[in-house]
């Protein structure tokens, strides 16, 4: 019904040793994405599908081409190119590219893995974990698009003796980012890099891996043993019971703010997986309130959430032969 995405928006990586590139491209330090003047609201329920991301204000923005995952920083778009008819491409070593209204796609220069880039809630800053070529060294980069300077750590990331088989070793990646941090898993593990000063720490990032929990810890959504809700629950013992549409089996899976919980109703059949004749509408539900909004709006094909660290989520929204939109 729906798939994770692996999630992340940008970064760039400096070598730690003098051998290997540092997986940075022909990064130009004048390219207009680096500094904001004209910054997009990042906030509420953002969606893309094909090459169009919607925006919470009714704001629309056409990158040019088909979106594999995408964050909203700056002035625009940061997102990586669908090749695939499923979304399901392989974002190693991917061009991360920059897109504006009505505008031809700009590569930005920087070649990351999907789950090594995020942007921050706010939209001010983009940050990556890139390896260099040879696999031997890795850069926490983090750029400020107000000012347009840009902080670079290794502060995690110092190999010992045998840095190829290290770095081959290690599983690193973005888990999630606020306004302030970046967090992400290092050579030393789990890590929190300032977003300001590039400095890092450990840390544990524990709470931002469980995709059901809200960013700001408020809430959980409460799952039943078919995988529908009924409820949101916060750490207090507080539960909001969900006012969902009746004759629609419903699935939150998400968040698109501290207060919203995205997911989908489907309509038709009794069974947990999707049949091709089920109708299947994205749900967005509101807290503390309870209210709850099949979206008409959403066209039929695969929507994407933004990336959200580590982990994202794609839709399928259909119209099926049963049940009615």
């Amino acid at each position: 019904m729906w798939r994770a995405v692996p999630g992340g928006v940008l970064l760039a990586l400096l070598a730690l040793t003098g051998c290997g590139s540092d997986g940075t491209g022909d990064l130009d330090d004048s390219a207009a994405w680096r500094t904001s003047t004209d910054p997009l609201d990042p906030t509420g329920l953002v969606w893309a599908s094909g090459q169009t991301v919607h925006l919470q204000d009714g704001t629309t923005v056409d990158v040019g081409a088909d979106i594999a995952q995408f964050a909203v920083a700056g002035d625009g778009i940061f997102f990586f190119e669908a090749t695939g008819d499923d979304r399901g491409d392989d974002l190693r070593d991917a061009p991360l590219l920059y897109g504006e209204d009505g505008s031809d796609p700009v590569d930005t220069g920087l070649d990351v893995d999907g789950d090594m880039v995020a942007a921050s809630p706010d939209g001010t800053h983009l940050a990556a974990i890139v390896v260099n070529d040879d696999d031997t060294g890795a850069t926490v980069t983090i750029f400020d698009l107000t000012s347009g300077e840009v902080v670079r750590s290794s502060d995690g990331m110092r190999p010992g003796s045998d840095p190829e088989d290290e770095f081959l070793e290690a599983e690193l990646s973005v888990l999630g980012i606020d306004d302030d941090d970046l967090y992400g898993r290092s050579l030393d593990g789990d890590f929190a890099w300032s977003l300001s000063t590039g400095e890092g720490r450990e840390a544990d990032p524990s709470a931002l891996l469980d995709p059901l929990a809200s960013p700001n810890g408020a809430w959980t959504i409460e799952t039943k043993r078919d995988g529908t809700v009924r409820t949101v629950a916060s750490p207090g013992g507080e539960r909001v019971r969900l006012q969902l549409p009746e004759g629609w089996r419903s699935y939150l899976s998400a968040w698109a703010d501290g207060s919203t919980a995205v997911g989908v109703s489907v309509k038709g059949g009794a069974s947990p997986e999707l049949d091709p004749g089920d109708t299947v509408r994205l749900l967005t539900c509101q807290v503390p309130d309870g209210t709850c909004e099949v979206r008409t709006d959403v066209p039929d094909g695969t929507v994407l959430l933004p990336m959200r660290g580590d982990t994202g989520q794609a839709y399928r929204i259909q119209t099926g032969r049963t049940g009615s939109s």
